[in-house]
């Protein structure tokens, strides 16, 4: 007989867990997790195959207690008991919780005290949100038989806009080594208001994997804490979320709220994306927020990334059919590594709603406080001849400074793929008299451009471009 006062393993359906999805499981899962918290050294919590059934307040992830299911077979379903009213915001002040949480989305956890949250993590399971009543044995028939069964996803109406599916939010008074390092591994997640949300100060070391998002309010992915938090009302503050590592992250359908809100968000520095992919987030701004002069968080409504963090990387990433811009590159030293644009304010009616429409995004929006920026063999292309879709494959704001695109190409179909254009849709450079260009170089579509300091770009001035 196993002593679960001493298990470092333990199953959760000793602990009462209902994997039949007809009761709630919240309790059994986090006294299951609480007790492999309590011996030395933590220890790891399986959920066997089945449907789960967890309601406010969720799950709260321990120290070094790792919590696994049997793949997407194991499917956690968090829930409203008393459903809310959808309320939608345009910006990120709202709060939520997690289905799995160490942490709120408002309020770390980590003063060395009882939870001191190291070596924790999630992996191999399905997460969904429902702004449904699910313990109401009618409503949960008819989740079942279209939602679970069929394998759809709720009606946006009831994809609740106060539960996230992961929230991890730590931070130290006291030192802390090697950081919180938590892991989010092979996990899947429909219908919340976030999908992931990264928000501590040593929210680092973190490893996330194999992950994929669809059908988000507000952001799919947001990697450190937007202007606007409650914990980072000023753009000074630490946004947190710093040094982790993502491989093969999709995100889709995001920012169904439509609010200024994108597919994948990363405010942290010194983070590295591979294979990562944000398609088909939801627009309903107009066009003049997409090109705001003086606040660049409303240009990101719909977009696949808007990166205001510094010194990420970013390889073999891409962003396809997005409302908003593909990509929005807006603080310095972030490098980027054959990476995609493609097909932003694309004709459909999935993404552009409301004010929103085709022919206004850029591919690429390369703000002029991304100093230092360094895109190699970057891709814009609009590759339907039959729908309109980017009105810019790269849009650079004046004041550019140490900014450097090499063997950049720019396609689209509907002018036959031509190299050249003459209605600025391949490099588009914002003018502003008053504001000077300084040092950039460009190389997209075999053209090379260098200039010095010069307040406009003329090919017919030796000092200001050399083709």
């Amino acid at each position: 007989m196993v002593d679960y006062k001493k298990s470092k393993h333990v199953n959760v359906l000793d602990f009462g867990a209902d994997p039949t999805g007809t009761s709630d499981s919240a309790t059994a899962i986090q006294n299951a997790i609480k007790s492999v918290a309590a011996v030395p050294g933590g220890g790891s919590v399986e959920i066997p195959s089945g449907i789960y059934l967890v309601s406010n307040d969720f799950i709260e992830l321990k120290d070094r207690v790792e919590v696994y299911g049997h793949g997407f077979s194991t499917q956690i379903i968090g829930f409203n008991k008393d459903p809310k009213d959808v309320r939608d915001v345009d910006g990120d002040n709202i709060g939520c919780q997690g289905v799995f949480h160490m942490g709120s989305y408002d309020t770390y956890t980590g003063d060395m005290g009882t939870n001191t949250p190291m070596r924790f993590g999630v992996r191999d399971m399905f997460i969904r949100g429902a702004n449904l009543d699910l313990l109401n044995p009618n409503i949960r028939k008819v989740f079942f038989e279209h939602q679970i069964k069929k394998g759809k996803h709720v009606a946006d109406q009831y994809i609740p806009g106060n539960i996230a599916g992961i929230i991890v939010h730590t931070r130290f008074d006291i030192f802390n080594e090697p950081e919180a390092a938590p892991i989010i591994s092979n996990v899947e997640i429909w219908d919340t208001a976030v999908g992931i949300a990264i928000l501590g100060e040593h929210d680092r070391a973190m490893k996330v994997d194999k992950v994929r998002i669809r059908k988000t309010r507000r952001q799919g992915l947001l990697v450190g804490k937007p202007v606007g938090h409650a914990q980072r009302r000023e753009e000074r503050s630490n946004s947190g979320a710093a040094d982790n590592k993502f491989v093969m992250v999709e995100v889709s359908d995001a920012n169904l709220g439509g609010g200024y809100h994108g597919a994948i968000e990363v405010y942290g520095a010194q983070c590295k994306f591979v294979a990562c992919t944000a398609w088909f987030a939801v627009r309903n701004k107009p066009d003049s927020d997409l090109y705001h002069t003086t606040n660049q968080y409303l240009r990101k409504s719909g977009a696949g990334w808007a990166v205001f963090g510094e010194r990420n990387m970013f390889i073999g990433c891409t962003a396809q059919e997005n409302g908003g811009h593909g990509w929005i590159v807006g603080f310095k030293d972030n490098q980027f590594m054959n990476c995609l644009g493609e097909s932003s304010s694309y004709e459909d009616k999935i993404t552009l709603r409301g004010a929103a429409h085709t022919d206004q995004a850029a591919n690429w929006y390369i703000s002029r406080n991304a100093s230092g920026a360094r895109l190699v063999a970057p891709r814009s292309a609009n590759p339907k001849s039959d729908r309109q879709a980017s009105r810019y494959g790269f849009y650079l704001e004046n004041k550019l400074d140490d900014i450097s695109i090499v063997a950049g190409s720019s396609r689209n179909a509907r002018d036959g793929n031509k190299l050249d254009s003459n209605d600025d849709r391949h490099l588009f450079f914002k003018y502003d008299s008053s504001v000077p260009w300084r040092n950039f170089y460009i190389d997209i579509n075999f053209k090379v451009m260098r200039t010095s300091l010069d307040s406009k770009i003329d090919s017919n001035k030796k000092d200001d471009i050399k083709f």
